[in-house]
């Protein structure tokens, strides 16, 4: 059944004809499951608004929110739209948009489900396995030859256990296609299984689902689409397929990393998942914490990895990445800012009584002291390298950041290092300053503060960062 999940998924995007039960009316219409794209369909005749006069009858346009809208194709298929709008705009008509959609022979009352099932980009370079351990073609001609193929059990599938208590496994489902003569393919796919106690779809997505397809994002530093979703209610035997915005509906593509994709000469991904390298369930763990902990760097690593963005964008939203990161674990500055602000009133009433203090000198103090004693920028980054990285990615960053490259000598006079400019770059483009930083002075701020960046999220993840490392010294780490 996994392998029929897996290649033969249940619905291909399409529009299909379906009925619809809408105010406890079986209307007809139609639903829309598109790749990529939010579910949406139509209902036809679907009872609106009135406004009835003394001789006349009118169609008042409006929205009606349903939570839960359920339905069934008309290929046999039941189908619920989840959180759907009804815009009831002209009689007759009604369009329908929702987030996501479930499709199956059949759907539980409650919709909570057992287990989910599915494959996201960037899965095969991540779980650091090869299923395969030999393969024996045919060595004759006549129609019994047979092709043997050797499962490498000990790393095809791996299984961990939740903190929560929820199974996960990471495997390979293999396949072999036969072709005119006797050529034949050998396939094997990894998909990702999690089970538990019963939850929604959006939960099962929420935990799992998208958590992973980023990670793979960050792994590969490539965006990387959710492939498939089938979720499964007790019965295994009916499996329920899920459609939303971020669902590509495709079989995920298990080809051979390409050269220019990869990260270093010798690897394609900084993250490897097996026997040798992080499990699921520490991966996941780590970053939900990212996510809940450190907001704004959470932001930046999911945004910046999945779309494309100017360097001038991506500056300005990296910056405050690292600065909140430190932030929300380090605080605001050397001491709380109460004990601060009383500090700060002692030392004023102090300089304001010494004889010979000119009153405005003394107003002047007042005025511009620093009112929070919040750490500086340029100390934020320093402390982030010295105790958010690896001492090998340390030493290869602040090789590149402690002597000031020329492109970047005429925006700050005599800096201490590369930090102590990146605050002045981004105080010049907020404020619309003179001495705008050029793109090729950004180019280089950002590449040293994003490899920070990804030093920073694989430590919390409890990642090496040797290919990271390796891809800096071959000259493989250029960010644009």
């Amino acid at each position: 059944m996994l392998l029929n999940v897996a290649h033969n998924l249940m619905l291909p995007a399409a529009t299909y004809q379906c009925q619809w039960t809408y105010r406890d009316r079986e209307v007809p219409g139609e639903m829309r499951l598109e790749a990529l794209q939010t579910p949406a369909g139509a209902l036809f005749d679907a009872p609106g608004t009135w406004d009835e006069a003394e001789n006349s009858k009118t169609f008042i346009p409006h929205s009606d929110d349903v939570e839960v809208l359920r339905g069934w194709v008309r290929r046999g298929y039941e189908a619920v739209l989840l959180n759907a709008r009804v815009q009831h705009w002209w009689p007759g008509n009604s369009r329908v948009s929702a987030n996501m959609a479930l499709v199956g022979a059949r759907l539980p009352d409650e919709l909570v489900f057992h287990s989910v099932e599915f494959q996201v980009g960037g899965l095969t370079e991540l779980a650091g396995a090869y299923p395969l351990k030999s393969v024996d073609p045919p060595y004759g001609l006549g129609p019994d030859q047979t092709v043997t193929v050797a499962w490498n059990t000990e790393t095809a599938s791996q299984e961990w256990t939740t903190s929560a208590g929820d199974k996960l496994e990471l495997e390979f489902a293999g396949g072999i296609e036969r072709r005119e003569g006797y050529s034949f393919t050998i396939t094997s796919s990894p998909l990702v299984t999690a089970s538990g106690a019963p939850r929604s779809a959006t939960e099962w997505m929420r935990q799992y689902v998208r958590p992973l397809a980023q990670i793979t994002t960050l792994a590969t530093l490539r965006p990387q689409p959710v492939s498939w979703v089938v979720l499964r209610h007790g019965d295994k035997e009916f499996p329920v397929q899920l459609f939303a915005g971020d669902i590509a509906q495709q079989p995920y593509d298990a080809a051979p990393t390409e050269l220019s994709q990869l990260i270093s000469h010798s690897s394609g991904t900084l993250i490897r998942v097996g026997p040798d390298g992080a499990t699921l369930p520490d991966l996941l763990d780590g970053w939900q914490s990212l996510q809940t902990t450190y907001i704004t760097f959470f932001d930046y690593l999911t945004a910046a990895l999945r779309d494309s963005m100017s360097v001038k964008s991506r500056f300005l939203a990296l910056v405050p990445a690292l600065e909140g990161f430190h932030l929300a674990k380090y605080g605001d500055g050397p001491i709380p800012r109460k004990e601060f602000a009383k500090r700060r009133k002692t030392v004023l009433q102090r300089i304001t009584a010494l004889d010979g203090v000119d009153q405005d000198d003394a107003e002047f103090i007042r005025e511009w002291l620093h009112v929070y004693g919040s750490y500086q920028l340029a100390h934020r980054l320093r402390d982030l390298i010295a105790r958010e990285l690896g001492e090998g990615l340390r030493q290869r960053v602040r090789a590149e950041a402690d002597v000031i490259p020329a492109i970047l000598s005429n925006l700050v006079n005599q800096p201490e290092d590369v930090w102590a400019v990146m605050g002045t770059a981004r105080n010049r483009i907020a404020h619309g300053l003179d001495n705008q930083p050029s793109t090729a002075q950004l180019v280089t701020l950002t590449r040293l503060a994003h490899t920070v960046a990804i030093g920073i999220a694989l430590n919390h993840l409890g990642v090496p960062d040797a290919v990271l490392c390796a891809a800096i010294d071959q000259d493989q780490w250029p960010l644009f």
